[in-house]
């Protein structure tokens, strides 16, 4: 990731976004707001097209609370760099800690609240503060205000070790945010009143507010509220039970609340303990268990600096309305963030030993399949490797993707190599739901610490790229340098926070099910039931004895107006005429099964018939062809309108060993350059492949790539599975928009729609005819 001192923004050109890997810089203007929070201009964002375009594909724009700046991002082959907001230069944030995110499509905007975490000072709203940030400008406000929302108890300015501010993670300022489905409304967890707080937006006015089901509990004095969920017009929250009094692992356990978005009618929908075995970390005094610890204002294990402890962060649902939480580690929250905590006189890295001031965060992802109206217990191995340590350890945030049943997740992405652990840094990971994945397929670093006294050196924004070294049985906690040599402190604490999709919200027609009984929400000691409801039939439910229906007259038939509203994009009317060539991988493998069941070649033809079907095939129209490759590559259909010729070919489709992916797209050229190709059609290649190039180097297809576009054509590439080269085949494409993942066969129709999408067209070309 290039980090410049400068940190200048690099503004979109050609529709395709080059997000600058430095913050936004920010300068004052005139006015403010009610709260009094100064209005923050920035120089530059995300247009709102190519958010929305993005939304179409497999690869949309990821919005992530980074400490004290927000991070927008997609998945990146070519390492492009991330766009920040937040920060006014390389030491100054104009928002300060934050944690929860929520993006509105209607306003393009993305809202983050404040959160008290030690070492990382409150921006200028202080702790009840939500900041709006204009994701197309980067102007940053603050509209809301959250009352009763704790006092600051950082220690002046969040300087030195901040030890005041140990106690309070978890327990002052803001948790989660979300926003309903038609996203007028914005809801809040408040940490210290632990209640839910309900603003209209934008304009910011409170509505009401009502306290989190946990406090009607017998153990409300350890209910610890956090994570929030709108789905179906129904609000969940997420609560856990900390133990914090008792002390005992036992008592742990995260409750999921519902209600209507008043709060009426809350109730428990999801009740799970946290008492499971979650593996083991080698460090130097050997390797201590990282279970799911009661609340404690001190490390238990100061010798090692772990000691977990339970947030309820986030709450997501998978396609199939499986549950998903997000458990975030209050440590991260309580240990010192990075080595400015430090500097000054006097104030020297603490020694080993002595408290959570060094640590590492260890949260999770729970997964409850939906069973009998409910949800399963969770599958607490879905997302890692059981009983050893674990790769990525998950911090809390959670989105899914719209156009797949994919998760992503914020995480600390490390891992042991050769007796060496390394520490990757803060990061997102995608997670396939549908394939039961316990290793994420993609990888993306959204952010790599908090604010630092010296500019970050440039480095790649694989994560995996430039991983931290830190000798095997050290413990996690020691003083390092930037090398790896026991020096100054490393930044360990967690540094993601909550994760949102940029995209509009998915309505869901139902709302799922919730099959425990009913708890009033007023805070008692007993729980008092609610009434059974006695439905009376209304006058209209059964017609009077003595009503003699009067027969309706005939009417004649005649046509009526229905309206319609189409989310597509906006297709470009010039020029109407297309020359496009499928390139389809008919290699062996093709014939594994998808997740419906059927092989993978019968899906691909499938998402190519209703490709075609979408152009306007005639001799003054759409012309299309098609290529196969498998150890060599054949011409099947040459470019034509003739639509029998093009299922014809797609009928014979023929599969054999290994993968030519340069023959295939050299025979796309040569069609490209023969008589058949038009001058006046907008030509286009859409290269799909489920493999890496076999048995000739990759170097060979990006050769092919290269020729094709020589030839005038617009290259889209398709990376079919898990097997395939990624890297390579985003080189390939003609932009970094052009290169799409399909997990699985079952979505390559959804894919081959958002390339038709994106090609020039009639107005009725996204409209099979």
């Amino acid at each position: 990731m290039d980090r410049r001192a400068e940190h200048e923004v690099r503004r979109p050109s050609a529709g395709v976004l080059r997000a600058c890997a430095a913050a936004v810089t920010f300068v004052a203007v005139a006015g403010g707001l009610a709260t009094g929070a100064p209005r923050q201009q920035g120089r530059g964002g995300i247009p709102v097209a190519v958010a929305g375009a993005a939304c179409n594909t497999m690869n949309p724009f990821v919005a992530a609370a980074c400490v004290d700046r927000v991070v927008l991002f997609q998945d990146t082959p070519s390492d492009q760099p991330h766009l920040e907001f937040g920060r006014k230069n390389v030491q100054d944030s104009a928002i300060g800690a934050i944690w929860g995110l929520a993006y509105s499509a209607r306003e393009h905007a993305v809202y983050a609240a404040a959160t008290h975490r030690r070492g990382v000072a409150f921006g200028p709203g202080g702790p009840g503060a939500v900041y709006r940030i204009d994701a197309a400008t980067g102007d940053i406000t603050q509209p809301i205000a959250v009352p009763d929302a704790g006092a600051d108890h950082h220690f002046p300015g969040a300087r030195g070790t901040d030890a005041s501010a140990r106690y309070w993670a978890g327990k002052t300022s803001l948790g989660d945010i979300d926003l309903d489905e038609a996203e007028t409304e914005l809801f809040v967890t408040n940490l210290d009143d632990r209640r839910i707080y309900r603003f209209s937006v934008p304009d910011g006015r409170l509505i009401d507010s009502f306290p989190n089901g946990g406090l009607d509990e017998a153990w409300a004095d350890d209910a610890r509220p956090w994570g929030l969920a709108v789905r179906a017009g129904t609000l969940y929250h997420g609560v856990i039970h900390s133990a914090e009094n008792e002390v005992r692992r036992s008592l742990l356990r995260a409750v999921v609340y519902a209600s209507r978005l008043d709060g009426r009618g809350m109730h428990v929908v999801y009740s799970t303990t946290l008492d499971y075995t979650r593996g083991t970390i080698q460090l130097i005094s050997g390797p201590p268990r990282v279970e799911w610890w009661p609340w404690q204002s001190i490390s238990l294990n100061r010798e090692m600096n772990v000691h977990p402890m339970p947030i309820l962060a986030d709450i997501g649902f998978a396609a199939d309305g499986a549950l998903l939480l997000g458990l975030k580690d209050r440590l991260g929250d309580m240990v010192a963030p990075d080595a400015t905590a430090f500097e000054g006189p006097g104030l020297n890295p603490p020694s080993i030993g002595n408290g959570p001031d060094v640590g590492v965060a260890l949260g999770d992802v729970l997964y409850a399949p939906v069973q009998d109206g409910g949800w399963q217990p969770p599958d607490h191995t879905r997302f890692h490797p059981a009983a050893r340590i674990q790769e990525n350890w998950a911090q809390g945030g959670l989105a899914t993707l719209p156009t797949t049943d994919t998760l992503v997740a914020g995480a600390t992405r490390f891992d042991q190599r050769a007796g060496i652990y390394n520490i990757g840094g803060q990061v997102a990971l995608w997670y396939p739901l549908y394939a039961h994945a316990k290793v994420p397929t993609r990888i993306e670093l959204a952010c790599l610490g908090p604010t630092q006294p010296q500019p970050i050196a440039a480095r790649s924004n694989r994560v995996h790229a430039a991983p931290l070294g830190i000798p095997l049985g050290m413990p996690l906690g020691m003083p390092l340098r930037d090398d790896g040599e026991p020096g100054s402190v490393m930044f360990i604490a967690p540094a993601v926070g909550d994760v949102e999709v940029v995209c509009p919200p998915v309505v869901h027609p139902t709302a799922t099910p919730s099959p425990t009984p009913l708890i009033s929400p007023t805070p008692s000691s007993t729980r008092t039931p609610s009434p059974t409801r006695t439905v009376t039939p209304t006058p209209t439910d059964t017609p009077p004895p003595t009503a003699t229906p009067t027969p309706s007259p005939t009417r004649t038939p005649a046509p009526i107006h229905l309206p319609i509203a189409l989310s597509e994009p906006a297709c470009v009317p010039v020029p109407p005429r297309l020359d496009i060539l499928l390139v389809l991988d008919a290699s062996t493998s093709m014939r594994d099964l998808t997740r419906a069941g059927r092989p993978k070649i019968d899906a691909a033809v499938a998402a190519a018939r209703d490709f075609i079907a979408r152009l306007n095939l005639a001799a003054d129209g759409d012309h299309a062809a098609l290529v196969t490759f498998n150890a060599g590559a054949t011409l099947d259909a040459p470019l034509t309108a003739d639509r029998a010729t093009l299922d014809g070919a797609l009928d014979r489709v023929a599969l054999a060993q290994l993968t030519r992916i340069d023959l295939g797209l050299d025979a796309a050229a040569a069609e490209l350059t023969s008589a058949r190709r038009r001058a006046d059609a907008t030509a286009a290649v859409v290269l799909l492949t489920d493999g890496r190039s076999n048995p000739v180097p990759v170097s060979e297809a990006e050769r092919a790539a290269e020729g094709v576009k020589a030839a005038g054509a617009r290259l889209f590439t398709i990376g079919l599975g898990q097997d395939v080269d990624r890297e390579a085949l985003g080189r390939m494409a003609s932009g970094p928009n052009d290169y799409f993942e399909a997990p699985d066969g079952e979505d390559l129709t959804a894919i081959y729609g958002a390339i038709a999408r994106a090609l020039p067209c009639a107005p009725y070309r996204n409209w099979p005819r």
